[in-house]
Formats: structure tokens, C-alpha cells, sequence
């Protein structure tokens, strides 16, 4: 529960409560078996045709059941829950038949993870065929084996007589008997025990993966989840499937070159992949725009990104037909989400022009005031070209960018190293207080990084 304001007890919480929206990038993207199954909770747009769903997941404390309720439903486009056949819980198993989301921890184990009852492997098992003449074949020659192997010793016989005599306390018309067996009874036994066994390098034993080092039973662990998509995704769920991967710390127990190589890994697994990381190795190589920075501020948890577009939840009226006419692309008006759509910074002309064009209306005061957050959101806008000279001379710090709370600029290693110096003698130490000091003389010229680790401080700060 969100415990906002000290009360320990979470049944006098507020409910969490998250909304995600699925929109189409253009009409018809969407396939048309998506389309017939999910017609009841699909809201299309009227002027573009683009179609889109609206979940909300809350979770909140029921005293008459006297335990958290989680409560899934779907919204029209004024993010009212839908009802009559939009309201049937028939439509969220359908929904995650198109769209299943699967979970890996920090901490991926082999022993869990490689299982005949996980989540991915177990099921790639029991997708195995056997023809049958050679399963029949195979029992025939498990006998004959483990019959041999009793008759090696005879203690293993005298073992299987002594066992038999459970048939004297359990009750029964037809007295049973006891045996021993060393091999599989049949071929699911064996395919239920079946691992992966890895090499290193050549020369090197082959080993179990839980023989490895917890950065190879990680990785395995990842790569067995794109295993499991590319292979049998389709045939469990749907053909037109697609897989969201939830990943936490990819960069667990992988050393810095391993962990900066992985994003391309990463990228490769199919799917919407959602990750966490603390890794400015793994970080620096995933675009800007892709990274979103969550923090623990004084009035709560803040989530920063990059967008390349801001929006003003504001009617449309004839007026701002011209201003968008001649913003040259800068504004548009969504009229599926009824949303003002800035494309960059705002210039303070169209500003006053969108505020005159919203005047002498009942509900001035709230759209202005939508407007105003959008616009001041939009000052902080960072075009791709402002990016691409971060890419190009910045790659190095991008940890130090996004996991600092406060940016010291310097020209070169000897003011690195004497900053330092200096916050040792004052007894200051700039990394418990989240202070990174960055050398631009190796970073790209000073007008550059100013310019742009300014922009980027919604995030970086």
C-alpha cells in the first residue's frame, strides 16, 4: 500500500493503483484475430483509427474479506471502467493470452530456474515428443539394464526381499511385492532429470550449470527465456503473442566488460523487456531515450525520463487550428486522447497565442494551467543531435550522469584528483553525499557537456 505519510499500517493506506495504456503506432497494426478477440475492451480513435486498451490494477484492503484485493479493470478513453461485456473477466485471460508477462528476480537460480515445474523450462520439457515405437524400445532396454545391475550384487536382491515385507502391515487381498530401481521407469523420468551441462573453454571439464558461477547460471537463465519464446510461446498462448519480459539487475555477478557487452543481449530477447539496473556499466550503452530514473524524493518516488514529446490534456477548439498550422510541426492535437502535443520547446509567442485562443471559457483557469506544466516541461526538451554528442563523448560517465545526485565539473585528471583531495582534507566525502566529479576534457568540449548535463537534470539530479 502507498504509506504516504508515516502511517505504518497499510489496511489505512491508499490503494496502489497503476494504469497502462496499449495504443497502436499506426491503424491496423494490431492483428485481426487481436482485434476480434478483444473487440469489447478496444477503444478506437474516430479520426485516426488507431486502436488502444486501457487497464487499471489497484490493490487495496477489504475489511468484509479481511485481506488485499487486487481489482483489474479496463477503461474507456475518460478512464471510466468499462461495463456490460466490457466488464467480463473472460476479457483478462484473453488480454494476457495476446500480451503474457513473465518475472526474473536478482537472483536467478539454476536449481529453480532449470526445474521440471518452472516457469520456462519445465514447459519446454514436457513440449518433448517421443515417438512411440521408441519410447517403447527404450523401456525394453531400462529393464534389461536394471536387471543386470541388481544382479551385479546380490545385496541389492536381499535389499528388494527385505522391502517387500510392507505387504505384512498393509492391508491388502493380493500380498504385494517390493523392488529396486536404478533407471528412469520411463522416458519422462528421464526428461524430467534432464540439465545443461557448459563448458568454458575448450580443454575445460564439462560441468553442471550450478557448478558455475552465479554469473553463468544468470545469464543461462536469461537466454533459456528467449529459448522459451522463440519456441513454444506461440503454441501455449497464441501465434500472435507477445512477451513481456520483467527483469530485474541483469548485471548481477557479471564483471564490468560482461555487463556493458549485455545490452545488446538484452536488446536481442524478444519481446517488451522492462528492466532495472544499478550498473552505469550495463547503462552505457542504452539509449537515452529508453532510460527511465527512479528516485525516493522528500514528497515520493519520482520517475524522470527523456520524452520527446509533452502533453496538455486540453480540449480542442477551431482557434488553435492556426497556431498549429504554423508551428511547423512543433504543436499537434491528439484528438484520440483529446491531449495539446508539444514536439519540442515552446516558444513563449505560440505560449501566449495557445493561452488567448483558451480565453473567456468557463474552464480557462484549468487549461491554462495545463498548458503552463507543458510548456515549462518542455524547456527542459533535449533534441536528438544534443543526444548524439552525449553518445559520442559521454558514454564513459553516463553512470556517473544518472546515479549522482549533484554534478562538480572539471577540466582535466589533475582538478579530478584534486577535488578529491580537497574533499578528503574538509572531511567530505563527495560519493556518501552522491557527488560525481567529471573531467570534460575527455569527455568532449566544456560548452557541450554544460549545456547538455543542464538539460539532462531531471534526470541526472
Amino acid at each position: 500500500m502507498h504509506l504516504c505519510d508515516g502511517r505504518p499500517d497499510p489496511k489505512v493506506g491508499d490503494p496502489v493503483v497503476i494504469e497502462v495504456e496499449f495504443q497502436e503506432a499506426v491503424a491496423n497494426e494490431w492483428p485481426e484475430d487481436l482485434h476480434g478477440e478483444l473487440e469489447d475492451i478496444i477503444q478506437l480513435d474516430p479520426v485516426t483509427g488507431r486502436a488502444s486498451i486501457i487497464m487499471r490494477v489497484s490493490c487495496s484492503w477489504e475489511a468484509a474479506e479481511e485481506s488485499f484485493v487486487p481489482r483489474w479493470e479496463f477503461l474507456n478513453v475518460e478512464r471510466n471502467p468499462l461495463a456490460g461485456r466490457g466488464a467480463r473477466a473472460v476479457n483478462l485471460q484473453e488480454f494476457f493470452q495476446f500480451l503474457p508477462v513473465f518475472y526474473l528476480e536478482a537472483l536467478r537460480d539454476v536449481t529453480d530456474e532449470f526445474s521440471s515445474r518452472s516457469q520456462f523450462w519445465g514447459k519446454l520439457l514436457r513440449t518433448v515428443q517421443i515417438p512411440e515405437p521408441l519410447e517403447q524400445k527404450s523401456k525394453r532396454i531400462f529393464d534389461l539394464l536394471n536387471r543386470r545391475l541388481l544382479d551385479a550384487d546380490p545385496l541389492l536382491a536381499n535389499l528388494a526381499n527385505g522391502l517387500s515385507h510392507i505387504s505384512r502391515v498393509a492391508a491388502t487381498d493380493v500380498p504385494g511385492q517390493a523392488d529396486l530401481r536404478l533407471l528412469p521407469l520411463n522416458t519422462w523420468d528421464i526428461l524430467s532429470k534432464a540439465e545443461v551441462i557448459y563448458q568454458t573453454e575448450g580443454g575445460k571439464p564439462w560441468l553442471p550449470l550450478a557448478r558455475h558461477g552465479q554469473g553463468v547460471q544468470s545469464l543461462s537463465v536469461m537466454f533459456l527465456f528467449k529459448a522459451f519464446v522463440e519456441l513454444i510461446l506461440s503454441d501455449l498462448y497464441r501465434p500472435e503473442s507477445t512477451a513481456v519480459l520483467a527483469l530485474e539487475e541483469p548485471e548481477t555477478h557479471l564483471h564490468p566488460q560482461a555487463a556493458r557487452s549485455l545490452w545488446r543481449h538484452i536488446t536481442e530477447l524478444p519481446g517488451q523487456k522492462i528492466v532495472t539496473t544499478h550498473s552505469p556499466y550495463f547503462l552505457q550503452h542504452v539509449p537515452f531515450r529508453d532510460i527511465r530514473v527512479v528516485r525516493v524524493e522528500a514528497n515520493g518516488t519520482t520517475v524522470s525520463s527523456l520524452p520527446r514529446q509533452f502533453r496538455a490534456p486540453v480540449p480542442h477548439v477551431p482557434q488553435i487550428d492556426a497556431i498549429i498550422a504554423a508551428s511547423a510541426g512543433l504543436i499537434t492535437y491528439d484528438r484520440g486522447l483529446n491531449e495539446l502535443v508539444l514536439s519540442g520547446a515552446l516558444p513563449q509567442n505560440q505560449y501566449r497565442d495557445l493561452l488567448i485562443a483558451y480565453g473567456g471559457r468557463p474552464d480557462t483557469q484549468t487549461i491554462h494551467a495545463a498548458l503552463r506544466k507543458a510548456s515549462d516541461a518542455s524547456q527542459e526538451f533535449v533534441s536528438d543531435a544534443e543526444l548524439e554528442q552525449l553518445e559520442t563523448f559521454a558514454r564513459r560517465i553516463r553512470g556517473e550522469i544518472f546515479f549522482a545526485r549533484r554534478w562538480l565539473l572539471v577540466e582535466g585528471p589533475s582538478d579530478y584528483h584534486l577535488v578529491h583531495g580537497i574533499a578528503k582534507g574538509l572531511g567530505y566525502d563527495l560519493d556518501e553525499h552522491g557527488v560525481a566529479v567529471i573531467d570534460f576534457q575527455n569527455n568532449g568540449s566544456p560548452e557541450i557537456m554544460r549545456e547538455s548535463l543542464s538539460q539532462l537534470s531531471t534526470l541526472g539530479r
